[in-house]
């Protein structure tokens, strides 16, 4: 389950020294205040909650006040609203609980304005969602037969369930409050209801105050605020001097009143109950600090721990307003809810909407709804392409989205799926939920009226064949309403497929094996499926070379799934531009893609951190560009021509001498053979060639005959025999190590021949000949070999 982070908890004692200059009562005196407006309706959902015990003790370092400075409330919060004269303290509260947890998120300021009214009208006057799964759901409420929608009241239910549909919050200056009695007669534009939605709800969660009241701080501290309901005695709110400021508080010792709705936006667990007038104090000190809904008048008081009509739940509700989301697919449009107990394996059935060409769906979340139940434990299923829309199984089952976890306290969860699944134009799809007791909840409604007359029409669809659940070995029509199961999707566009195109993704270098350049293309999928198609390969003197795409390496870059095309490097055409493009198996060819490896390595050189690939690619590109100087190849255009130091100009041979030892080769002589030298065959790899007279002029065949020849590397041990060869050159006979990494050219191979009348062998290193020939006049060659000996250092 995606959870929002948790913010950083303060720790040691912290004063509200706004609200509270000291906890110790000075010069009290009390007044009794005048009577206010209420508008509470208690919910089933706002007693005996469910307590949560997670069976870790998290709270060690909650502050024993919390906010440390009470000057937030005016920098960082908006002013307090006024619900006056209306009894919406509910939807003010619930507005409040919005916006504090957005500010909290860092998404929006303290100029944020919900509207009250948005909310209060259309939790009363549904309107089917814009996707059609909630039609049959009713609420219709009429004002001219009793009390009005604004003054009968609502609660934080009511504000969960038409939140978690998306209906609002809007903002205040597209629904403002100042129009709320023309409402009574005019009502609301249905457009209201859900196209100016600002945020969307994902957790509403149902905090136990008085058995989890450290979980109550917590969320307070992360979301701003906790939703409460208490009922409103005006005699138990008195304004008390006890410092210089004077302050509101409330205890209360009975539910006596109107129900009210608050928001907790702080606490102080050493708020003295000596700071409660003496006619009205608690037995302990600690108390809440409420922020209200009466403008000015009491805008924020203290509230006693021990408050006798404080209701057990608290309510926390999570937004985001950049979830990315685009549909809530629901089928429960009620007000309230209860939970199944028929099942514990149930679903919901959608069908996606018609589309353009192109256009799709991806369902990311799921919304579950557990209000009476804490700690459910569930696993979400989807499966796509219904072939039998009353048989949720009777599609594909999307394994990789397949979401396990388990809730914590009771209420509505947005689940973040495991994978987010593709859902295609006007499929049908499941979702499929597994819980470990009967928690889910299902919609359900009652009408309102007094005597013969209807006050509040409420009806939920029923036997809509779209909520199913698992009884008796198949899945039935769940009789009584809709479960509360929602799956969110986003809109997704997929651009008109290509053909005959390579996309180069990046390409590299190997810089520690052989020379290599590597492409990272992507291709189109008529070149993907295309068994027979070819890589062409065009170098810059015309010649072309192919091979099968379907031999190359697939593999990723960049999160996107390429072909590895490679082909070998020779140092002296490094700054060679090969063309790479495809050839398919009707003729056709793609688009053509050329790069030169010098070209990454001097990229390589400026942007990557790493010195090791730095020295790396810079002692590379010194020894190609000295290899085109040696063997003429493209000298206007040398590899290191970008590079600006000049490392082989300040090697010298006595540095090269005093590095290198002679080769210790006089025990590889033997009646047929006499050592003469090596030789070193710049190719992408470094070949050594070990000459010897051939004394008896022996046949390769008789030499293979007559010897066993090893050849062994003092790091790497014994070399296969594909690493080298024995050959014939002329009259010589030779033997040629292959594909000498760099790493290696300065380590030492054993040259062993064995046969029945003894052992002869010598010792040779690649550097040996590097040695010799910098004693030399060749001062082309001079320079080669220490280019090639500063490569070997660097990559070793």
């Amino acid at each position: 389950m995606a959870f929002k982070r948790h913010l950083t908890r303060m720790t040691g004692l912290v004063i509200v020294t706004a609200f509270l200059i000291s906890t110790t009562p000075v010069a009290a005196t009390e007044n009794l205040l005048q009577s206010y407006q209420g508008g509470y309706i208690e919910s089933e959902l706002d007693s005996n909650t469910p307590v949560y015990d997670s069976g870790i003790s998290t709270f060690a370092e909650l502050p024993l006040a919390f906010p440390d400075d009470a000057s937030v409330f005016d920098t960082m919060y908006p002013q307090t609203r006024d619900q006056n004269p209306y009894g919406t303290c509910w939807s003010f509260a619930s507005m409040g609980l919005a916006e504090y947890d957005l500010i909290n998120d860092g998404t929006v300021d303290k100029n944020v304005d919900f509207s009250e009214l948005q909310l209060a009208y259309f939790a009363y006057n549904f309107v089917t969602d814009p996707l059609g799964g909630t039609v049959g759901d009713v609420a219709k409420y009429h004002n001219e037969n009793g009390l009005s929608y604004l003054q009968r009241g609502g609660n934080f239910e009511y504000s969960s369930r038409r939140l978690a549909q998306w209906i609002g919050p809007v903002d205040e200056a597209v629904v403002p409050y100042a129009q709320a009695d023309s409402t009574l007669n005019s009502g609301l534009d249905d457009k209201y209801a859900y196209s100016y939605s600002k945020a969307h709800m994902k957790n509403a969660y149902e905090i136990n105050i008085h058995e989890n009241a450290d979980e109550v701080k917590a969320n307070i501290m992360e979301h701003g605020a906790a939703g409460v309901m208490y009922y409103h005695n005006d005699s138990a709110m008195r304004f008390y001097s006890f410092d210089s400021a004077g302050h509101y508080t409330y205890y209360d010792t009975a539910k006596r009143g109107l129900g009210h709705a608050v928001m907790l936006v702080g606490w102080d667990d050493n708020f003295s109950k000596e700071n409660f007038p003496e006619s009205m104090r608690p037995e302990n000190n600690g108390a809440w600090l409420v922020r209200n809904s009466w403008g000015t008048y009491c805008d924020y008081f203290w509230m006693s721990y021990d408050n006798e009509s404080l209701l057990d739940t608290a309510w926390v509700f999570d937004f985001s307003d950049d979830d990315g989301l685009d549909h809530n697919y629901q089928l429960d449009g009620g007000i309230e809810v209860y939970n199944t107990n028929l099942t514990n394996r149930l679903a919901n059935v959608f069908t996606v909407p018609k589309k353009a060409d192109g256009e799709y769906e991806k369902l990311r979340e799921v919304s579950l709804s557990f209000t009476r139940i804490a700690d459910v434990g569930y696993t979400i299923d989807v499966y796509t392409d219904l072939m039998d829309p009353s048989d949720p199984l009777s599609g594909e089952k999307q394994t990789q989205a397949t979401t396990t976890g388990n809730t914590a306290f009771a209420g509505i969860y947005s689940v973040e799926l495991a994978e987010p699944v593709d859902l295609k134009p006007e499929s049908t799809f499941a979702v499929v939920v597994s819980v470990d007791k009967s928690a889910l909840d299902y919609e359900r409604a009652t009408k309102i009226a007094t005597g013969d007359t209807l006050l509040w029409d409420r009806q939920v669809s029923r036997e809509n064949g779209k909520s199913l659940y698992y009884s008796s070995g198949r899945y039935r029509v769940y009789p009584y309403g809709n479960f509360c199961v929602k799956a969110f999707t986003s809109d997704e566009t997929r651009h008109a497929e290509s053909e005959n195109e390579l996309t180069p993704e990046g390409y590299s270098v190997d810089l520690t094996a052989l020379v290599q350049a590597n492409l990272y293309a992507a291709f189109s999928a008529d070149i993907m499926e295309d068994a027979g198609a070819k890589v062409k390969f065009v170098y810059p003197d015309g010649t072309c070379t192919y091979r099968l795409l379907s031999v190359f390496e697939t593999t990723e870059y960049n999160n996107t799934k390429v072909k590895k095309i490679t082909y070998e490097a020779i140092p002296a055409k490094l700054a060679e531009r090969v063309e790479i493009s495809v050839i398919k198996s009707d003729g056709t060819k793609s688009n053509g893609f050329a790069f030169a490896p010098a070209d990454y390595l001097n990229d390589l050189i400026k942007t990557d951190s790493d010195s090791v690939s730095k020295n790396i690619a810079t002692a590379l590109l010194n020894y190609g560009a000295y290899a085109q100087l040696y063997f003429n190849v493209d000298t206007s255009n040398l590899a290191n021509r970008e590079l600006t130091d000049d490392a082989v100009g300040a090697l010298t041979t006595d540095e090269i001498l005093k590095m290198t030892v002679d080769e210790n080769i006089a025990s590889m002589n033997n009646d047929d053979f006499e050592y003469i030298g090596s030789s070193l065959v710049c190719g992408n790899g470094t070949d050594m060639k070990l000459y010897f007279i051939n004394k008896n002029s022996l046949t390769l065949d008789e030499i293979l005959q007559k010897y066993n020849i090893d050849v062994t590397n003092e790091k790497t041990g014994r070399l296969v025999s594909d690493d080298f060869s024995a050959e014939l050159d002329g009259d010589l006979f030779c033997i040629r190590i292959k594909s000498i990494l760099p790493k290696l050219l300065s380590t030492d191979y054993i040259i062993t021949f064995s046969n029945g009348n003894g052992n002869s062998y010598g010792v040779v290193s690649p550097y040996s000949y590097i040695r010799s020939a910098v004693q030399r006049d060749d001062i082309q060659l001079l320079n080669l070999c220490k280019a090639l000996y500063l490569y070997g250092c660097a990559a070793s």
